[in-house]
């Protein structure tokens, strides 16, 4: 059985055993009882008539209904490259955001054929399939990642891109274990932040921040390894703005690891974003071990530094910035930016008084 057939064999299991068992009353925000569902397409067949109704049986109206059935019609006759354009139509489609109230009967009705595109898919297929998992899940908040979690797909998913040679998938499995959370989810990640793909990392790192700030902890391990990531060889500038922003995230995870030397390391990077970030992290949370570079920032030309990092002096209310924001504001135009150093500027022409 090749792969189109066993798509197509999915599908018409998935209709014989009733899990499409709900309408989606798209726009009206329930999930209607339906008759019994279209008999399955024999394996093999390569016809279109009924596959449309598999997902959304005919009696459910509307535009965005017609819409969904039209895009699930053409999945689920392809398993090749054109169904990673069908794949990228469903994240993206507007009409499905009716779908944000029932997107849990979507996923768990629809997840047996997309296993089959992750595991069988050719190209960007599986990418994508996983893209359109994120998407259903994100657009149904709890119940959405819940259903996600019930249907086991993530678990599967994440056993399938182990061996897989594509990043784009692993990159597709990090957005999700980040959005459903949780520990598992996180020791899952603490792995693939190891991984050999700079996109890889980045994406991991941003979905262990994203795990850690509900939380209040991530594996050490995977701590460690952003730690390092800020400054170490070969990160590329993605990374290295990626392990910033979890500093930031995770203050409280790491900020007994005196990462603001770090940071005020970063001020210095030459990729303007890591150092944008670098500034927002200091402006924050300002360190006093940051006040040489944060005033030498002060002469970078790019005003999402400027900004940042006269919040962070106004933090510092150090009279020695007294003069380097003096002659910075004669020189930056960025109105935000201009107004950040004024505030700056009258905190530390009146610094804080000695304590006590």
């Amino acid at each position: 059985m090749d792969r189109r057939d066993r798509l197509l064999l999915v599908a018409g299991v998935l209709a014989a055993a009733g899990a499409v068992g709900a309408a989606f009353a798209l726009g009206g925000g329930r999930v209607d009882p339906v008759g019994p569902a279209p008999n399955p397409l024999p394996p093999g067949s390569h016809q279109r008539r009924g596959v449309r109704d598999l997902v959304l049986p005919p009696g459910v109206p509307g535009p965005a209904a017609e819409r969904l059935r039209t895009i699930w019609g053409r999945l689920v006759t392809q398993v090749d490259a054109d169904a990673a354009v069908t794949l990228d139509t469903l994240a993206a489609e507007d009409a499905t955001g009716a779908l944000a109230g029932q997107a849990p009967a979507a996923i768990e009705a629809l997840a047996p054929v997309l296993e089959v595109l992750i595991r069988d898919g050719r190209d960007r297929v599986p990418a994508a399939a996983m893209r359109a998992v994120v998407a259903l899940a994100a657009r149904g908040g709890a119940p959405g990642k819940a259903a996600v979690e019930r249907t086991g797909l993530v678990h599967r998913a994440f056993a399938i891109q182990a061996d897989a040679g594509e990043p784009a998938l692993r990159v597709e499995t990090a957005r999700l274990l980040g959005l459903l959370g949780g520990k598992t989810a996180a020791d899952r990640l603490a792995l693939l932040v190891h991984d050999a793909d700079p996109s890889v990392v980045e994406a991991s790192i941003y979905a262990l921040a994203q795990v850690g700030a509900v939380e209040g902890r991530i594996p050490r391990e995977a701590a460690q390894a952003i730690y390092a990531a800020v400054d170490a060889a070969g990160s590329t500038s993605g990374v290295r703005t990626a392990a910033l922003a979890a500093f930031h995230r995770l203050h409280k995870v790491f900020r007994t690891w005196g990462v603001a030397a770090k940071e005020a390391k970063a001020l210095a990077d030459p990729d303007p974003a890591v150092r944008a970030q670098a500034a927002t992290n200091l402006g924050d949370w300002p360190a006093p071990a940051a006040f040489d570079a944060l005033v030498a920032a002060l002469g970078d030309r790019d005003p999402r530094i400027q900004e940042p990092v006269a919040h962070a002096l106004r933090g510092l209310r150090d009279p020695r910035a007294v003069e380097p924001l003096e002659k910075s504001l004669a020189t930056v135009s960025d109105p935000r930016a201009r107004k950040a150093m004024e505030t700056a500027l009258a905190a530390c022409r009146a610094p804080l008084p000695p304590p006590r």
